[in-house]
């Protein structure tokens, strides 16, 4: 009778316990800046020529979550405008916040150099913080392209990726 009182306050105990921690990791995503204000209408436009046709074609890869559509569009309307610099910053690339609706990446000169696959892939990434993530938690690595460090070499959107898209919007 005793083992089975003990038991069972042993269990209400771990009950109470995990209702009163939050749960802080439940999702691996996180949020880096303010959403686009018309997610199903997302202008990008590229100012360099020569990687204009990568550059949109894996940007669009986010379309495959259905909160979100991109489109190439002329700069003027462009949400998300994006560049492709000489310059070296110890980067592959930034993506730089003026406003929900006004962001920009710069790809720098080792994303340049790097193999298409490591291109393809930052360009994803890149384009997942113009959308309002940040990097995910570490021990989410493996289901997201938004991670902090290191590649996978899948140059679309993951599970966690499509889940932090699909709370944002």
């Amino acid at each position: 009778m005793k083992k089975k009182f003990i038991k069972s306050i042993s269990l209400l105990s771990i009950l109470i316990i995990s209702l009163l921690i939050p749960n802080s990791t439940s999702f691996a995503y996180v949020f880096w800046n303010g959403p686009i204000s018309t997610p199903k209408s997302i202008g990008i436009y590229c100012q360099s020529l020569a990687y204009s046709s990568q550059i949109n074609t894996y940007a669009k890869k986010w379309n495959q979550c259905p909160e979100v559509y991109l489109y190439e569009s002329n700069s003027s309307i462009a949400k998300i405008h994006s560049l492709v610099s000489s310059t070296s910053s110890g980067s592959y690339a930034t993506t730089y916040y003026y406003g929900d609706d006004n962001k920009s990446i710069v790809f720098y000169k080792a994303w340049q150099t790097s193999s298409t696959a490591i291109q393809n892939e930052t360009i994803v990434h890149e384009f997942g913080h113009a959308l309002g993530l940040a990097h995910t938690q570490s021990y989410n690595n493996s289901m997201s392209v938004m991670r902090e460090f290191g590649f996978n070499y899948k140059a679309y959107p993951l599970s966690d990726d499509k889940a932090g898209i699909s709370a944002l919007y």
